[in-house]
């Protein structure tokens, strides 16, 4: 979950910092969230890091600003489900994300997963548009705390609170954190680790999502305290959107890479050129070279800038030396993570590169990190 400082009238986003946990009232035992939290098997992680919901049994939903960033050539990202992981082979975003803004309007995120989820009811979704005063249990697996203290623990176990719909916009739901003696018996509100945390709503029988946690209004100190105001998607105005894209099952929209390919000559697809020319600039170990391939391949700006960002990668070179190519990984023409041994400590590392899929498909991004070469 992240904070944001927002004009209540308007929900505009001045301020973005980390935060954290599920939040509870001071005066109630910490036991209490810890039980009703148990309650929900369909409620799992993100990685080790952030909170989703099952909603089908191949599929979960979370907040997009939580792996809209995801660009991971050494592996696929996992959700997991009462113990259970499940790797994640699809990452669709709403197509209406604004990338990196503090926004819960779009700030949904569908996540397939590789195989289905066995034993677990999947959580519906709302489908009306009377959630004002509802009373919904938000649950989380983020670091626990209370509203006036700033001490934090406990993350990874899943905890959960009460809290009323405080209002509602087209496109978000907004709860607030009551000051005791106002409130709920369980009031509490999500933190960081509880993004992409579900606000459940039981009827008739059944569990529905009707919102997705995106972020709270307090800043450093007054995260997730008394009196700030979370903001989540609304899942009734995305439920079509949900739906449709589940039974159409598109590509993923972040680059999830396919099966290793143990070559040292890489496709003549356009991130192979790219990758190929990006390795072949930095292993002349030359600054001019790299600007070089800036000028060719990289976003169009000022030459003064190309200089800066081509220096930057002279460091890197003295460190590691001069790549040898050992395979690759591919997801579509547009992007490609190389495995390479650097020259010094013989050490395995992965360069990735994801090009603009139009226009001229110059890079939208490139990564190096220390990665072990996939087993074949």
């Amino acid at each position: 979950m992240r904070i944001l400082r927002i004009a209540l009238a308007l929900l505009l986003p001045l301020l973005a910092v980390p935060l954290h946990a599920i939040i509870r009232r001071h005066d109630r035992e910490p036991a209490r969230y810890a039980a009703l939290g148990a309650n929900y098997p369909a409620v799992g992680m993100l990685g080790d890091q952030v909170t989703c919901t099952l909603i089908a049994p191949r599929w979960a939903l979370s907040a997009a600003h939580t792996i809209e960033d995801y660009f991971n050539p050494a592996g696929k990202p996992f959700v997991t489900f009462a113990g259970k992981r499940y790797e994640v082979d699809k990452i669709i975003l709403h197509p209406r994300r604004v990338h990196g803004a503090v926004d819960s309007d779009s700030d949904v995120v569908l996540l397939r997963l590789r195989e289905p989820v066995q034993d677990i009811t999947p959580v519906l979704l709302y489908e009306r548009s009377d959630e004002p005063d509802k009373v919904v249990t938000i649950v989380g697996y983020g670091e626990t705390g209370n509203g006036l203290s700033r001490e934090r623990g406990q993350r990874g176990k899943a905890f959960a609170a009460n809290n009323k719909v405080e209002a509602v916009f087209e496109h978000s739901i907004v709860f607030t954190f009551d000051t005791p003696p106002a409130g709920l018996e369980l009031e509490g509100v999500p933190g960081a680790g509880d993004s992409g945390c579900p606000a459940l709503l039981e009827e008739n029988g059944k569990l529905y999502t009707v919102g997705v946690g995106s972020f709270n209004s307090g800043s450093d100190a007054t995260s997730s305290g008394y009196g700030t105001i979370d903001g989540f998607a609304r899942v009734s105005a995305h439920r079509k959107w949900i739906t449709d894209t589940m039974a159409a099952d598109p590509p993923s929209t972040i680059p999830m890479f396919g099966a290793y390919a143990r070559n040292a000559t890489l496709p003549q697809t356009a991130a192979g050129s790219a990758a190929s020319a990006l390795i072949a600039a930095f292993n002349t170990g030359s600054v001019d070279r790299i600007a070089a391939f800036y000028r060719a391949h990289g976003r169009r700006r000022s030459d003064e800038e190309i200089q800066k960002a081509a220096a930057g990668w002279q460091p890197l070179f003295d460190e590691y030396g001069a790549y040898e190519i050992r395979g690759y990984k591919e997801a579509g023409p547009y992007a490609i993570a190389v495995f390479v041994r650097a020259a010094k400590g013989n050490l395995g590392r992965g360069v990735a590169v994801e090009l603009e899929p139009d226009g001229e498909h110059r890079v939208k991004r490139m990564v190096m990190a220390d990665v072990e070469e996939p087993a074949r």
